[in-house]
């Protein structure tokens, strides 16, 4: 499980926000174990946006973001962590350097590994804003990675309505809590 973003400052929202995305993950899998990995996915300091600008110019420097992530996801270790790939990844989006370091973790564990479903979760605002970003990524991840289904959970809000005829044709399942 992985929720992708600026992290500008991070805060509990962000913990909140993938604590109730492991929730809902264990309860529909109920009976069926799993071992989960979740973690925060910063955005590069030169990642580009919904509108392929560098995302964000104003935001504090990508090592700062980092150890200040950090410092909250250690409060939960071991269940949540932070990724530090974007410090490799500068220009990766959030979900980019996700699924690189799923790709690099998938090579270490290759024998124990056989199926591994990779959620998105995130707030709605930030679906309806970078949704086709999304498809992008991972329509490309898709033919890159083997063995993964992706799914995306949105918390939903009262403001940013998901039309569902959004949601058709979409290379992942979406689900709105």
């Amino acid at each position: 499980v992985t929720l992708p973003g600026t992290f500008d400052p991070a805060h509990l929202d962000h913990v909140d926000l993938l604590l109730d995305t492991l929730v809902y993950i264990t309860e529909k899998e109920r009976g069926n174990p799993k071992t989960y990995v979740v973690f925060i996915s910063l955005v590069g300091g030169n990642a580009t946006g919904p509108d392929g600008a560098i995302w964000k110019t104003y935001k504090t420097p990508a090592l700062h973001r980092h150890n200040m992530a950090k410092l909250l996801t250690d409060i939960f270790d071991p269940l949540i962590h932070t990724s530090m790939m974007s410090l490799e990844y500068p220009s990766g989006t959030g979900i980019e350097n996700a699924l690189r370091m799923l790709d690099s973790q998938q090579a270490k564990e290759s024998e124990r590994l056989e199926k591994v479903t990779f959620y998105v979760t995130c707030g709605s605002d930030t679906f309806v804003r970078w949704r086709n970003k999304f498809d992008d990524i991972i329509r490309k991840y898709q033919n890159l990675i083997e063995n993964v289904t992706f799914k995306i959970i949105v918390r939903g809000d009262s403001v940013n309505y998901i039309d569902p005829e959004t949601l058709k044709n979409l290379p992942y399942k979406v689900t709105v809590l």
